[in-house]
């Protein structure tokens, strides 16, 4: 929780771009509640408006299957 505004920042999300995220394929809950497509949104809303501190990160942790095709996988082997 940031001591500041209050906030509590889900670590699944944390640094996630809400469009990489498919609901369809993965149950994500905050809170014990199930992350909707609306509630996505207003917390990407949010983040952008006061984006979290790297002290705020624990951890981030994404199913890669969540991903979309189109978000970035980071360096391939092929790449090197």
């Amino acid at each position: 929780m940031d001591a500041d505004t209050g906030r509590t920042f889900p670590e699944a999300l944390a640094g996630a771009e809400v469009s990489d995220v498919d609901l369809t394929r993965e149950e994500i809950y905050v809170g014990g509640e199930r992350l909707t497509d609306e509630r996505a949104e207003q917390m990407a809303d949010d983040y952008e408006a006061n984006p979290p501190r790297p002290d705020e990160i624990l951890a981030v942790h994404i199913n890669p299957a969540a991903l979309s095709p189109r978000a970035p996988r980071g360096p391939s082997a092929d790449s090197e």
